[in-house]
């Protein structure tokens, strides 16, 4: 039996907004519906690959795995590229 991972899945509103401010979004609630369009899209696209054997469902949602702790898997490994970066930063300026 497998468990369930749960899955933080990445859409930004206010990002899309912006995108279609200037010509396309009229309100807010109309960036909102646009933003989850593009995210079931982006789902749809990434069945697909797993479907004709090309990836793997961890393969493609692993970055949106929500950690015990909260944060995603994609967050913590840019926590933890941050933190070696700063690591590398201090022991060269010494």
């Amino acid at each position: 039996m497998e468990l369930p991972i749960p899955i933080r899945l990445p859409c930004n509103f206010d990002g899309v907004f912006k995108a279609l401010a200037n010509e396309y979004a009229e309100s807010r609630a109309q960036a909102r519906r646009v933003a989850w369009r593009i995210v079931k899209n982006w789902i749809e696209a990434q069945m697909a690959l797993i479907e004709a054997g090309q990836a793997s469902l961890i393969q493609v949602f692993l970055p949106y795995a929500v950690t015990q702790d909260g944060p995603t898997m994609f967050e913590k490994f840019l926590a933890h590229v941050s933190s070696q970066r700063a690591l590398t930063a201090g022991s060269q300026s010494a």
